[in-house]
């Protein structure tokens, strides 16, 4: 995973979030296999603990996320969303799978306001506004 995230890294700064989640989209394996769930899931968190700025690199961390989990069988979205704290404008970045957010995160603070999401095919799904748990902020 590691690889992806170093290419996410750049790619951010200079592609559209959206073509790059159409440039990972990719059908899920027709079964869950929960052992490569896990090891995806094991590799996420090392990379959040590794990072030098916390998660505050949660849209690449996320992108690598919605590439791996098809592998592993399951059909992850890309949301987004913003919430004010303190005056601020945060913003941050999860993986939802079967409507809930994956291997999140929870911090004390109120919810993000979801504004936008990807499904699995890398097209931007209208009408979600669904509130996210308080994560780390972007």
């Amino acid at each position: 995973m590691l690889p992806g995230y170093v290419a996410v890294a750049a790619l951010k700064h200079f592609v559209p979030v959206t073509t790059i989640a159409r440039w990972l989209a990719r059908e899920p394996h027709p079964r869950v296999d929960p052992d490569l769930v896990d090891r995806i899931s094991g590799a996420s968190r090392r990379i959040r603990r590794m990072s030098p700025i916390g998660d505050r690199d949660c849209l690449q961390r996320s992108l690598v996320l919605f590439r791996q989990l098809p592998r592993a069988g399951l059909k992850p979205s890309l949301a987004m969303g913003f919430r004010r704290v303190d005056g601020r404008l945060e913003g941050h970045a999860w993986i939802v799978v079967d409507d809930r957010p994956f291997d999140e995160p929870v911090m004390p603070g109120s919810p993000f306001e979801e504004t936008c999401r990807i499904g699995a095919d890398g097209r931007v799904l209208t009408g979600q506004r669904d509130a996210a748990p308080a994560g780390a902020r972007s």
